[in-house]
């Protein structure tokens, strides 16, 4: 588990920061740390805290939108569930 003091590079594409800048329920802390150039990539440094918020929100979109009405992930959730991939703890 990472502690609250460490902090993690991660780095997002430009369309994944948009997803998440347009369609999650962010905090303005954290829809200011992934502002920027909206047509390149960029990595974001995250403590433990910002990653579980950022996690926590995409999860919600993921459940809201990411999927079809049978229930088969839809393009929004395969780019969420990448998302969600990024945010992980790593693995020791």
């Amino acid at each position: 588990m990472v502690k609250n003091q460490e902090r993690r590079r991660i780095p997002f594409t430009a369309r994944e920061r948009q997803l998440m800048t347009e369609r999650c329920d962010l905090s303005p802390e954290l829809r200011s740390l992934l502002a920027g150039d909206a047509r390149r990539s960029r990595t974001v440094v995250l403590n433990a805290a910002q990653l579980e918020q950022l996690r926590d929100a995409v999860a919600d979109r993921l459940q809201r939108a990411g999927f079809d009405q049978d229930w088969n992930v839809n393009q929004e959730g395969v780019e969420l569930e990448s998302i969600i991939d990024k945010l992980q703890p790593p693995r020791s």
